[in-house]
């Protein structure tokens, strides 16, 4: 049975690579293995988190990035993302030990809509420049736009504030709280 893995940056080719649970107290910190986090020496960098055991990676798989293991307690460690973010995960998901190759990525400028569209992009049209019947945002004279709040096909506002419905009904309640 083979499996694949997302290259780390720095690893050679010839580098050993290991995936899957090791039965040593000893913490390991070799770059591209794919071991438990409760193997994992704090403050490493790490890629190709699963949030759930054996389900698969789920977090960290762009180019050029990583996240830091910053801590254990219990059964859960403590993972801090490149956003800031930072979760509570399992200490037996399994995480790739380095940092995802391709850094320079989003550097990559493609020319032209036509190399775009050879790697899987569809072309991207302005809803200011369709129908009335295809966006609400189209139709009129001229480039004049609608005076609205942006928003996508579906008539669904986007450049608004977040629309987190959990982050929604905590605002809601510390409002009451604190005008009752």
């Amino acid at each position: 049975m083979s499996s694949l893995i997302l290259a780390i940056d720095n690893l050679q080719l010839g580098d050993p690579i290991y995936s899957g649970n090791i039965n040593a107290d000893s913490l390991v910190r070799y770059n591209g293995w794919a071991v438990a986090l409760k193997n994992i020496n704090h403050f490493t960098s790490i890629s190709s988190i699963e949030t759930k055991p054996y389900v698969g990676s789920k977090l960290v798989r762009t180019a050029g990035n990583s996240a830091v293991l910053i801590g254990r307690s219990g059964k859960k460690s403590l993972i801090k993302l490149s956003s800031g973010w930072q979760l509570s995960i399992d200490l037996n998901c399994i995480a790739s030990i380095g940092i995802i190759s391709n850094k320079n990525h989003k550097y990559e400028i493609l020319g032209s809509a036509g190399q775009r569209r050879s790697i899987g992009f569809r072309p991207t049209v302005r809803g200011v420049a369709k129908n009335p019947c295809d966006h609400p945002h189209g139709g009129g004279n001229g480039k004049k736009s609608k005076p609205m709040a942006p928003v996508t096909a579906w008539g669904r506002f986007f450049k608004s504030p977040s629309t987190n419905k959990k982050k929604d009904r905590q605002n809601r309640r510390q409002f009451k709280i604190y005008n009752s």
